[in-house]
């Protein structure tokens, strides 16, 4: 194994957050949808920060079954083609000793490995986005604005091709774009707190520029209710279940600002984009109201009822799947 590796990185194997391992091998068009298709766990990429590329199966396992349980609750979400697991091949990987209270793994056992095949429109994330306007905003090179340009261009392309005409001047499609996704993320995160779903580590790079679940890493769905839940030790309050609209909102923050640089000084679509950027927190609000009045089987959002009703969901730690069929019998 390589010897470069990060200091941050869990255990310096490579294979904490960021690892690289996932690479893109085929796209096709079926009925008239185009999918985009990449192996999980295939080997060292370029991106794979000195680790050796690969996924072990329990986590393999894991994101396979769970991207088709979100999908068949009505979330959008990449989702599962294949899994192969190697029948002689293993990878040391962290784990817990026997009866550990520890809150991080401390040891190293072997896993089997295995390759996952996943499927969606694309994979493209918030956090390319914003790499493309960094290196454009400080002219890392000539071509930086074209490329920024031409990966919007791309992303509107692939996942908002029918919702946004083509025929547009490019600066009102970057406004179109921006509307499109601001719903689109705002539903997203209420369809997580809907089924109880915690991404875990919902940074840019965690975030699809379309509006779908990606990146099945520290993910877990909140059993006994918690607003702080997180399944991922390493992932910090600022990631928890409740607090997933405020990530969200942070992500939509660096893909407004990447779609900015693209506007120069066309002030009147300047005055646009920043208006959908300071609606934000009203979209997520509605769509989150919407959600909630829809699981207690009620037409219209009950605010005082919901402000006394989360404080005791809270101090019971009552059962989050099943507590609202319930409430919604007893209606």
């Amino acid at each position: 194994m390589a010897q470069n590796i990060p200091s941050n990185v869990l255990f310096r194997t490579g294979n904490g957050y960021g690892d690289g391992r996932a690479m893109s091998i085929f796209e096709g068009v079926f009925s008239d949808q185009r999918y985009e298709m990449q192996l999980k766990g295939g080997g060292a990429t370029a991106y794979s920060r000195g680790g050796d590329g690969r996924a072990v199966l329990r986590s393999s396992v894991r994101e396979f079954l769970a991207q088709e349980f979100m999908h068949a609750l009505g979330v959008p979400s990449a989702r599962s083609l294949t899994l192969y697991v190697s029948k002689s091949e293993t990878a040391a990987r962290p784990w817990y000793s026997p009866n550990s209270y520890s809150a991080d793994p401390d040891i190293m056992v072997n896993n089997p490995v295995a390759i996952s095949t996943r499927v969606a429109s694309s994979f493209l994330r918030v956090g390319q986005i914003e790499l493309f306007a960094r290196r454009a905003r400080v002219n890392a090179h000539d071509n930086a604005l074209t490329e920024l340009k031409d990966i919007v261009a791309h992303l509107i392309e692939r996942e908002y091709q029918g919702e946004i005409d083509p025929n547009l001047a490019f600066h009102q499609q970057i406004i179109e774009l921006a509307k499109s996704f601001r719903t689109r993320l705002s539903q997203l995160v209420a369809h997580w707190l809907r089924v109880g779903f915690c991404q875990g580590n919902f940074n840019s790079d965690n975030c699809h520029a379309g509006g779908l679940t990606l990146d099945y890493g520290p993910f877990g769905f909140c059993e006994a209710f918690d607003p702080d839940f997180q399944p991922w030790t390493g992932g910090g309050q600022h990631f928890a279940f409740f607090n997933q609209a405020a990530a969200a909102e942070a992500n939509f923050h660096m893909f407004w600002l990447a779609l900015r640089t693209l506007l120069a000084q066309d002030q009147q679509a300047i005055a646009q984009l920043d208006e959908i950027r300071s609606g934000f927190k009203v979209e997520m609000q509605q769509q989150c109201q919407s959600m909630w009045a829809a699981k207690l089987g009620l037409s219209e959002f009950p605010q005082q009822l919901f402000s006394q009703l989360m404080p005791l969901m809270t101090q019971t730690k009552l059962d989050y799947t099943i507590f609202f069929p319930r409430t919604i019998a007893y209606t």
